[in-house]
């Protein structure tokens, strides 16, 4: 970890702020019994930057119209792409939760073809072009289309975007693992 653990107690106005904002809100903030912990403890440094990332997370994950799965299968293909430990190991159990195989993670976080299919396997698609070319390809597209509307697909780019974000902000900061938590990668 790259920057010294901060407590509650320590916060500025502006810190609790956030902070507040965070914990009242969808996901209530942090992880697990840290209310600072993974990229949280990250974001309550710079309030006025924190609250613009946490208000496009919080949309993201709880205001747009993609499937759970769906979003699931992009946030651990980003975070696994990334190798972001601390990501994947969240959104790993998140995904399992809203229906998507154990064993396709599993593949995935190995660095194999997760094997997805239908909708979920187009998204993988899209999104590991979005990573590995900075483009979604046009016979991507318009596969993407029968089964997902333009909203889905933005929705789907911006969900790409945001945990890129994320998964920068914890490996720059070197954010490890909770005690509770295992590598998804091993």
């Amino acid at each position: 970890m790259r920057l010294p653990d901060i407590k509650t107690e320590e916060l500025s106005v502006e810190q609790s702020g956030l902070l507040e904002a965070m914990q009242s809100g969808p996901r209530k903030g942090g992880i697990g019994d840290n209310p600072l912990g993974g990229p949280f403890g990250v974001w309550v440094r710079t309030p006025v930057l924190g609250q613009a990332i946490q208000s496009l997370g919080s949309t993201i994950r709880f205001k747009t119209s993609l499937p759970s799965d769906i979003r699931e299968i992009v946030i651990c293909t980003v975070g696994t792409f990334y190798q972001s430990e601390f990501e994947v190991a969240v959104h790993k159990d998140i995904a399992i939760k809203a229906g998507v195989s154990v064993q396709a993670l599993e593949r995935l976080c190995s660095g194999l073809d997760p094997k997805f299919s239908g909708a979920q396997k187009i998204a993988h698609q899209l999104t590991t072009e979005m990573l590995k070319q900075h483009r979604i390809s046009q016979s991507t597209f318009e596969t993407a289309l029968i089964s997902l509307t333009t909203e889905k697909i933005m929705e789907l780019v911006a969900t790409v975007g945001y945990y890129c974000l994320v998964s920068h902000t914890l490996n720059a900061f070197e954010i490890p693992l909770n005690e509770d938590m295992v590598s998804p990668f091993r």
